[in-house]
């Protein structure tokens, strides 16, 4: 037990001894390389960047692409809401109102479209 307690103090004695040296080992070789270090860090906050602005636009361009496939699909249901309309009116309903209830739809085809891409516009703004 004895021998183990002397031999850990002198390794302790030993290592408060080594570890300026090592300390010293250590900082030169890092100042030979901070270049090289500073280049690395450089490579890789530039392939950061670029990967989040790619991955960035990709994510706008999608959901871009979701609110016209959502204008498109809009636009459709009301066209062919108004077309059928027009082809089998209500029999007690006179021409000029036929007329005016396709008008209304055509505009509710408008005003759909407008506030799709009024979300757009806004959701851009607030991110920026």
């Amino acid at each position: 037990m004895k021998d183990l307690l002397s031999k850990k103090k002198k390794q302790s004695i030993k290592l408060k001894d080594e570890l300026p040296g090592r300390l010293k080992s250590i900082a030169l070789l890092i100042t030979d390389k901070w270049k090289e270090v500073i280049k690395q860090f450089i490579d890789g906050a530039i392939t950061g960047f670029v990967s989040e602005l790619i991955i960035f636009l990709i994510n706008n361009f999608i959901t871009t692409m979701k609110r016209m496939v959502r204008i498109i699909k809009e636009g459709l249901m009301s066209l062919v809401s108004m077309i059928r309309f027009l082809l089998n009116p209500p029999e007690e309903m006179l021409p000029e109102e036929v007329h005016h209830q396709c008008m209304k739809l055509g505009m509710s085809i408008l005003v759909t479209s407008g506030g799709i891409l009024l979300e757009e516009v806004i959701e851009k703004f607030l991110m920026a």
